[in-house]
């Protein structure tokens, strides 16, 4: 019989979302420092124990990502009577994992565990008959960086590898509806501007805030983006936002580093991968003096724009084709310019990158929620 996703999380005897400190007390968690934050644990040098299950066999699974760039590192041990043993341990060394079963990336079976990039989510399971009698498990942040974990699950058995690829595949369909998947939400319509998601670093580089309406929004020149150097380059990704020009022909920066480029060029909406192999643009010339929103996305050499005004839902517009493989960027991100060149002149806000690729219809919600304060 095919197996479907409602049977197999039926075999889920534990699972924890880390909402708050209570809800984890309550699931039979311990805490030991860290901050809780949009559905998330950001260890920060502390760890969480829970009780473990008696079982023989045992499936485990774990959605984290580091807080930096690290070549070693440990999210999970597992103890026994207070004794931590290190064959049930996972670490991130670049090479292998050392938690004795059957190893999963990502839903892919694989004993090679990647470097931890910042940024990057990775979802880790794995599967063991004749498990042992361990009576805790600790997720956390063990020699070396901290973590940030949303998801750790338990399931009674050994799954199969279509299983565990029916829960990573049921997962990342979730992805894009939480705050945790957002690397970035610029935002200043309280007159302030500021990362909502809390990750970057802002530098003001003289920008302003200006009245608009119902909002301020942001006022031309730039906000420099302090934050590690594969930022925007982790794919795949969508980048969302609002502009208003008021410069009617040029080259025009908008979101960049040395490796990514969304820009205006005689106002057309362009999207580069790599400087030198230029996307495809939009094929429609933007009117100056109108908001208009976009969302980019990028998978790989392809990707899509969908362009909306305040009264007209986003849709469709172009599918960038780019031969370069795009590859990591050095520089820190710039918004509204590039590399102290090609300011733009206009307004922008509520800039919004996720990793993944969001749909239409959540494309919509996002325009949707937002479009009454451009009007």
């Amino acid at each position: 019989m095919k197996e479907s996703y409602s049977s197999v999380d039926k075999r889920c005897i534990f699972k924890e979302t880390f909402n708050d400190e209570q809800s984890v007390n309550r699931n039979g968690g311990t805490v030991s420092g860290g901050i809780f934050k949009n559905g998330t644990w950001q260890s920060n040098g502390g760890s969480i124990s829970f009780r473990l299950p008696r079982t023989t066999a045992i499936t485990i699974r774990l959605r984290f990502r580091s807080m930096v760039q690290t070549t070693y590192s440990q999210p999970l041990r597992l103890y026994k009577n207070g004794v931590y043993l290190n064959e049930w341990s996972l670490s991130t060394n670049g090479r292998t994992t050392v938690l004795g079963g059957t190893n999963y990336n990502n839903g892919i079976s694989s004993n090679e565990m990647p470097t931890t990039t910042a940024t990057k989510w990775f979802e880790y399971t794995f599967t063991k008959n004749g498990f042992p009698t361990y009576d805790t498990l600790a997720v956390g942040a063990f020699n070396g960086a901290s973590f940030v974990i949303e998801l750790f699950e338990i399931y009674a058995g050994s799954l199969t590898a279509n299983e565990i690829k029916l829960l990573y595949k049921n997962k990342q369909n979730k992805l894009l509806n939480k705050q945790s998947n957002l690397l970035l939400d610029l935002d200043c319509t309280d007159g302030i501007i500021k990362d909502k998601t809390g990750l970057r670093t802002l530098t003001n580089a003289g920008v302003s805030v200006r009245k608009n309406n119902n909002n301020f929004v942001i006022n031309s020149n730039a906000v420099n983006i302090n934050c590690e150097s594969d930022f925007i380059n982790v794919l795949p990704v969508t980048v969302c936002f609002w502009i208003y020009s008021k410069q009617p022909n040029n080259l025009r920066s908008i979101i960049s580093n040395d490796k990514f480029y969304i820009y205006y060029y005689q106002r057309y909406m362009t999207m580069d991968s790599n400087f030198g192999i230029p996307g495809t643009n939009t094929g429609v010339q933007d009117p100056i003096n109108t908001w208009y929103f976009y969302a980019i996305t990028r998978q790989g050499t392809t990707g899509n724009y969908y362009r909306g005004t305040t009264s007209t839902t986003p849709t469709l517009t172009a599918s960038p084709y780019n031969s370069g493989t795009p590859t990591a960027g050095t520089r820190n991100v710039s918004i509204g310019r590039y590399n102290n060149n090609q300011v733009f002149d206009g307004y922008y806000n509520q800039i919004k990158v996720w990793q993944g690729i969001l749909t239409q219809e959540e494309i919509t919600q996002i325009w949707m929620s937002t479009k009454n304060l451009y009007i």
